[in-house]
């Protein structure tokens, strides 16, 4: 087996969904978001946790949505950015697209007409202020006369995208988002009683009730991170823990140096670790003397030295570490948060990184 593993916690995974539960009407159905991998955590395997969960789970791109339905071809799967040109395979596999332009709707109605498929399950995406994707306001009549026209097509949901549930110095804008998807959205209600509308990301589920209609959206509160003000901070539990066995332990004298370029020089006798993981993990380059750490027992080792495409070296000076003792590279300490900081940038973008050559495996690790 390979010495590293990004352990999934299941029993993480269940108090979370549990904690966006209960914050939600028992009739309130959940739309999962397993796009990029499940936020790098392995979407056959989250999908394999969570089908039973979710009315629908979520992919950006129409491969993701293939790997998804590889692994069970009874997952609902909807797929955000599908093809721009109606491909069969995409439908034949029963993935569901979004619509969000009057001339894409019109030609997947084509194709299912050619295929002999009526009904077929989609999802309208409006914009309602975040300009990002979805149908401008001056043509939701339009769109929704033509759905009215045709049978090939059928209307499960309709939603918007918050663009800033999370600042409370743009909670205006917020509800003026709320307000404009639930008139947007009203006419595609009547005209399918049982379509299902939905708004709320993980900021809106906690920050704004009326944004929960029938459907929420929670992104990486799944996997246990959110952006939201500490005063409604929900307590989630992180979902992955990127672990390593050490490989080797040398000692070193003072002087000497380790690693690419010479960048880290011992100042005394120093006893250095090898991790195996590096840049081609997902442990980027930048992290390389950034204050960082790894966490072996109760001992935080501090990276020292470049990170190289497959190995880091830490500081295990005063420990008793040797080869085969796992080391903890980010979960409960250090936390992704804490790479996030270093790097100056987002938990999603720690996270998204690892690699696929790292084993996802379950494990209760908290």
């Amino acid at each position: 087996m390979d010495n590293k593993a990004l352990w999934i916690s299941p029993a993480a995974l269940r108090h979370n969904l549990d904690l966006i539960r209960g914050a939600l009407a028992p009739d309130t159905r959940l739309w999962l978001n397993l796009k990029a991998n499940a936020y790098g955590h392995d979407a056959p395997l989250m999908a394999s946790l969570l089908r039973d969960r979710a009315a629908y789970l979520a992919v950006a791109q129409t491969s993701e949505g293939l790997q998804l339905k590889a692994s069970d071809k009874r997952l609902p799967v909807v797929v955000y950015n599908p093809p721009v040109a109606p491909e069969p395979e995409f439908f034949s596999a029963g993935l569901q697209p979004v619509i969000y332009d009057i001339r894409q709707a019109q030609n997947y109605s084509q194709l299912m007409q050619g295929m002999g498929l009526t009904r077929y399950p989609v999802h309208i995406q409006l914009d309602t202020g975040m300009h990002r994707s979805g149908l401008m306001p001056g043509q939701n009549q339009d769109l929704l006369a033509f759905f009215r026209g045709q049978t090939a097509l059928e209307p499960r949901s309709v939603f918007s995208h918050l663009a800033a549930a999370d600042d409370p110095a743009e909670d205006d804008f917020t509800r003026a988002q709320i307000r404009l998807f639930d008139e947007l959205s009203a006419p595609w209600k009547a005209a399918y009683p049982g379509l299902l509308r939905h708004l709320a990301n993980t900021a809106g589920i906690f920050r704004f009730p009326e944004s929960r209609f029938d459907m929420v959206r929670p992104g990486i509160s799944i996997y246990g991170y959110h952006t939201l003000p500490a005063d409604v901070a929900p307590g989630l539990h992180p979902v992955a823990s990127l672990r390593a066995r050490i490989t080797q332990v040398r000692e070193i004298r003072p002087g000497d140096t380790v690693g690419y370029n010479r960048t880290y020089r011992a100042p005394s006798a120093r006893r250095i670790a090898l991790v195996p993981t590096g840049y081609a993990d997902g442990i980027r380059r930048l992290a390389s003397e950034r204050g960082l750490y790894v966490r072996c027992g109760t001992h935080r080792c501090p990276i020292v030295g470049r990170v190289s495409m497959d190995l880091i070296t830490v500081d295990a000076t005063g420990t008793s570490v040797k080869p085969g003792d796992t080391v903890e590279i980010f979960g409960r300490d250090p936390r992704v948060e804490d790479w996030a900081r270093a790097l100056q940038t987002i938990p999603y973008e720690i996270l998204t990184d690892i690699h696929p050559r790292v084993p996802r495996i379950l494990r209760d690790w908290d």
